[in-house]
């Protein structure tokens, strides 16, 4: 099976800090036959990762090489098979540029915590197209049970702050990344001849 056409699409703000902290972690553990990438809906455009997150990414092992910030456009968004934003605010800017896109468009938060209710029946199986499509739908349904939680889907937004908030917002991104990365059972030895 061919994967290099799944696309996933990660969203912020200004794509310098959170957006950019996700594309780059999925990118560095899933397969590199899958396109990870991000934008901003307010992007400082061509801009580098902001200089602590970057710092943080680095000390985890993640390339932070060659990055620039771009602007969310809507063909980003109906080219990608997943977009995961940093906040609801980001999921309803997706969504009102691209209203097709709902199904597929969770918060970070939203959709980690959703694989960690739903995918028991899908663990050791290897990564393909159908299983990130029940992945998807499990995380559909279960988006009305997660609605109690509110702001506790968002991720904060560090920009302008200490490093130790950096650190916090890292924090919340580097286990919700990790756990996508386990549901979508995706590592380069299971992708071989994908």
């Amino acid at each position: 099976m061919i994967i290099s056409s799944i696309r996933f699409l990660a969203v912020c703000t200004g794509n310098i800090c959170r957006s950019p902290a996700i594309e780059r972690i999925l990118a560095n553990d899933l397969p590199h036959q899958l396109a990870v990438s991000s934008a901003g809906t307010h992007a400082v455009v061509a801009a580098p990762i902001a200089q602590p997150m970057a710092a943080l990414l680095r000390a985890d092992g993640v390339d932070v090489s060659g990055f620039a910030a771009r602007q969310l456009c809507a063909d980003l968004i109906i080219q990608a098979d997943l977009i995961l934003t940093a906040t609801a605010t980001h999921r309803n800017a997706v969504v009102e540029t691209a209203p097709a896109a709902m199904s597929r468009t969770f918060t970070l938060l939203e959709f980690a915590h959703a694989l960690e209710w739903n995918t028991g029946h899908l663990i050791g199986e290897p990564f393909s197209a159908q299983r990130l499509a029940d992945l998807i739908m499990a995380a559909h349904q279960a988006r009305p049970l997660m609605g109690v939680m509110g702001s506790a889907l968002d991720l904060p937004d560090p920009w302008g702050g200490t490093d130790a908030v950096y650190r916090d917002v890292f924090d919340l991104i580097r286990p919700a990344c990790e756990t996508v990365i386990a549901a979508l059972g995706a590592t380069d030895d299971q992708s071989g001849d994908a």
